[in-house]
């Protein structure tokens, strides 16, 4: 089952905002290629930045962290999709980070 995407509310723009530029200045503090646009003060799309999550979590200087209930299926297909587009996958980077649970 796929979340349902619908635009931000209104009430929550200046929050979603705010969260999006504090990500950016994280990913940038990793990532040449975003710091750049980030200081020309460019915009930074959601392929481009995945992609430099993708950099700086291979590299060690990210961790990436999902949040979820697998009882209620909350979270669920966010932390698969993050998993397989973020994380290595097994085999093909063998120097990737390497997944564990926290109970």
């Amino acid at each position: 089952m796929r979340p349902a995407i619908t635009p931000v509310s209104d009430a929550n723009k200046t929050r979603v905002e705010e969260a999006r530029a504090h990500l950016i200045e994280k990913v940038a503090e990793a990532d040449e290629a975003i710091l750049e646009r980030f200081v020309d003060g460019s915009e930074i799309d959601p392929p481009t930045l995945r992609a430099a999550i993708r950099r700086a979590t291979l590299k060690g200087a990210l961790v990436p962290t999902f949040m979820g209930a697998a009882f209620r299926n909350k979270g669920i297909q966010p932390l698969l999709d993050g998993i397989r587009g973020i994380l290595a996958v097994a085999g093909r980077d063998a120097a990737g980070p390497r997944l564990r649970s926290i109970h």
